[in-house]
């Protein structure tokens, strides 16, 4: 299982890619979240949040 935050100043939705399947879901500022896949697994996050022209920073923790 790897964690990960949201360290930015903005909430808003992020899209999870784990080896080619996406999701989105919504994510507050300071929010931590989690993800279960396998060790091998290629996860991929980005953010298509357009707030004040911010991207949400996630950090893994």
């Amino acid at each position: 299982m790897k964690k990960y935050k949201n360290i930015g100043n903005v909430s808003g939705d992020i899209l999870v890619n784990i080896d080619g399947v996406t999701i989105v879901f919504f994510v507050d500022k300071g929010a931590e979240f989690s993800i279960d896949a396998n060790d091998d697994a290629k996860i991929v996050l980005s953010s298509t949040n357009e707030v004040n022209s911010s991207n949400i920073e996630i950090a893994a923790i």
